[in-house]
């Protein structure tokens, strides 16, 4: 309390507090800058979760569009057969080659 810097606000600070105007204009202004800071933060939270809920419904219809979960339900189907058929090493290769996997799916009729 020495510092004459803090004797000023000290001051400045009982005489704002003393007029009820300028401390209830005081008031309100930080409870405005709280209130758009919140709804700043809020805002871009809900953006945020729009966003990747927008992200996953444009990835699921790109997965379907390129066949993704279809092709996964040929993939499994493929496998079957395969296993079924004891074609180990063609299970294996179709399993990265995915031209192989196409030639195999429409060999065996899987689609």
């Amino acid at each position: 309390m020495s510092s004459p810097a803090i004797k000023e606000a000290m001051t400045a600070s009982e005489c704002y507090v003393m007029n009820d105007k300028s401390y209830q204009e005081y008031l309100a202004r930080e409870s405005a800058i709280l209130d758009y800071n919140n709804d700043v933060l809020g805002n871009r939270r809900l953006g945020r979760e729009e966003g990747r809920a927008e992200g996953r419904a444009e990835g699921r219809a790109q997965g379907r569009a390129e066949g993704r979960t279809e092709g996964l339900d040929a993939f499994a189907a493929l496998s079957r057969s395969l296993l079924a058929k004891k074609r180990y090493d063609d299970l294996a290769r179709a399993s990265s080659d995915a031209a192989y996997r196409q030639k195999l799916l429409t060999e065996l009729g899987i689609e």
